[in-house]
């Protein structure tokens, strides 16, 4: 469905759970976006959202997959806010991530596709091997920063 403009009144306070994992930084307007996410959950009801993090990335890879923005500190915490939310979690992940995004964003020469555009099998089997390392190293020490974000919600 369209959270911007389809009708959501079905849905209202209908669900526990709503969950956006890369989708946010597509829509225009994420303010309202998550304030009809947030009509869709009951009382209590939690919202859990995954975005791009560190608007500093942002380059030709963002644009070209329909990026609008990458999410930089404190800004899913001003959406939150301003929609009466209540923070349950948050917290960076995947710091490793954020050195080749920088270096391909900056100097990669094929301008048209995505980070993943160009991953072949052997490049995707490597990078899954240290996901499940950096995972684990991450669950001890959370990072300061990271790839990407993701924020637990609670409906008041």
């Amino acid at each position: 469905m369209d959270i911007l403009n389809d009708e959501i009144s079905d849905l209202e306070e209908n669900f526990d759970i709503v969950v956006c994992v890369n989708t946010l930084e597509h829509l225009e307007d994420d303010l309202l976006a998550v304030e009809r996410m947030k009509k869709m959950l009951e009382p209590n009801g939690n919202l859990i959202i995954v975005v791009p993090a560190l608007q500093k990335l942002y380059c030709y890879m963002d644009k070209n997959v329909g990026h609008y923005r990458r999410y930089k500190k404190g800004q899913l915490n001003v959406l939150a806010q301003k929609n009466g939310m209540e923070i349950v979690y948050n917290r960076y992940f995947n710091l490793p991530g954020v050195f080749p995004y920088y270096i391909k964003g900056k100097f990669g020469k094929n301008r048209g596709g995505s980070f993943s555009s160009d991953i072949d099998e052997n490049k995707g089997k490597l990078i899954s091997m240290a996901s499940v390392i950096v995972e684990s190293i991450e669950k001890l020490i959370p990072p300061l920063f990271g790839i990407s974000e993701i924020m637990v919600l609670r409906k008041r």
